[in-house]
Order: structure tokens, then C-alpha cells, then sequence
């Protein structure tokens, strides 16, 4: 689910969030994954329209730009973005 590299920015606390298109949502608050840098906690879930992502919660998600992150989301469009907390 998490590439390497925004898994490390976790470790580092740089990256708190994540997005995701799903027809529902895949994880609940409390899911502990276990990976390659430890153990990461889901600490939110929440559908959210893709307009109103910020340009601070794509930095957050560890993009480079809301650009970045919208053209990622262009992928499955017809499913519902979600926002996942992570820590």
C-alpha cells in the first residue's frame, strides 16, 4: 500500500497522510501494518472530495506538489478519494 520512500518520510515524521481511490474504504482507524521500517498505525479514515485537497495535505502525503498528487489520483477516477492518517 505505502511505497518505500513516503515510508521512510513516516519514520522521519514528514509524511502523516496518504490518499487513496477505493469503491470503500480498506483500512479502519486503529489497522497496524507491519513493514519494511516498522510498524505504521491508520489514525484516520475519511472520504474527501479531490477539490478540496490542499496543497499542504499533498506535502503532507509526500508530494512534491498538489499537481503531483491530483495526476496520481487521476487513476480509477471513478472511485471515491479517501484520506488515510498515518503514524
Amino acid at each position: 500500500m505505502i511505497r518505500p520512500a513516503p515510508l521512510a518520510a513516516i519514520v522521519r515524521g514528514e509524511v502523516d497522510l496518504a490518499y487513496r481511490r477505493w469503491d470503500r474504504p480498506r483500512v479502519v482507524v486503529g489497522t497496524r501494518m507491519r513493514t519494511g521500517v516498522g510498524v505504521i498505525e491508520v489514525t484516520s479514515v475519511e472520504r474527501v472530495a479531490a477539490s478540496r485537497i490542499t496543497a499542504a495535505q499533498a506535502h503532507r502525503a509526500g508530494e512534491r506538489s498538489l499537481a503531483d498528487l491530483l495526476r496520481l489520483l487521476e487513476v480509477k477516477s471513478d472511485k471515491p478519494v479517501h484520506r488515510v492518517g498515518l503514524r
